[in-house]
């Protein structure tokens, strides 16, 4: 069976029901894990999940935090790549030679994952959730 879910409606719906997306979030960090090991022992099955950074996906409420990261990962980030680079890992990590990867997070932000910047930054002091 496959969901008929967008990404867009899983985020509205876990938004409107709890408030938060920080669930949607962890479960990236946590689940492919779990779901490796799983699938993986029962059908081969391997599972990896791609942590993008800020991207502008999102509407709403949070198009203001959104573009405030971009533009925070732009200015600040080591790397400066473009979208695409995120494409390229979910070609290779769904291709052969990354056939003994699972159960990994990769992170695909420029490094702005490495530099620790979160919303603790003062350049968000000013938004409200």
């Amino acid at each position: 069976m496959h969901s008929k879910w967008t990404v867009q409606e899983v985020f509205q719906s876990v938004k409107h029901d709890w408030g938060s997306i920080d669930i949607i979030v962890h479960s990236i960090e946590e689940c492919p894990e779990v779901l490796a090991f799983e699938a993986g022992r029962r059908q081969g099955i391997r599972v990896n999940t791609i942590s993008a950074g800020p991207q502008r996906i999102l509407g709403g409420k949070l198009s203001v935090f959104i573009d405030r990261m971009i533009e925070y990962s732009a200015t600040n980030a080591p790397l400066k790549k473009e979208l695409k680079e995120v494409g390229n890992t979910a070609a290779f990590l769904s291709s052969p030679l990354a056939s003994a990867i699972t159960g990994a997070v990769i992170h695909v932000d420029n490094g702005l994952n490495a530099m620790g910047a979160g919303n603790c930054c003062c350049m968000f002091d000013d938004l409200h959730f």
